[in-house]
């Protein structure tokens, strides 16, 4: 799940590559925080996110989850994005909507104690299976990449 890039950016935030799926989040030059993508199998990756908490609310989250997510898409050609959030983080939950994933479902069995909802991104192609809620499989309606794509 690699595709040899130099920096992704959309002339705010710039996403530079500083180990194996994990970019550095830089604005105007300061590391602000991070992002990572991480192959899970079947054509899916889980995206985490991390911002310094003086850049907090300021967007720089969005630009560089969204980033990721189309990278995700475009460049690497996978079917399905998805990120959990922890259930008592609102702003992190925003992030993932306004980055274009959709809530699908609280994931009942977490990785650690707490619980997570479970938000995705993926191609019309994917199809949904019939009851998903907590399952942590679903599908957004529409590719990023696509031009019908709906932008938050």
């Amino acid at each position: 799940m690699t595709a040899e890039l130099s920096q992704l950016t959309d002339g705010v935030v710039t996403l530079r590559p500083d180990s194996e799926g994990t970019f550095a989040v830089e604005v105007r030059g300061r590391i602000v925080g991070s992002v990572r993508l991480r192959d899970i199998g079947e054509n899916t990756g889980e995206i985490a996110y991390a911002l310094d908490s003086a850049y907090r609310g300021q967007g720089y989250a969005t630009r560089a989850v969204r980033l990721l997510v189309e990278y995700a898409f475009g460049d690497l050609g996978l079917g399905r994005v998805q990120a959990r959030v922890p259930e008592k983080d609102p702003p992190a939950l925003r992030v993932a909507r306004r980055a274009g994933l959709r809530n699908e479902g609280v994931v009942r069995v977490p990785r650690r104690p707490a619980t997570h909802t479970c938000c995705s991104g993926g191609c019309t192609t994917t199809p949904r299976p019939p009851n998903t809620a907590g399952s942590g499989r679903c599908s957004i309606r529409s590719c990023p990449a696509s031009a019908s794509s709906p932008r938050p």
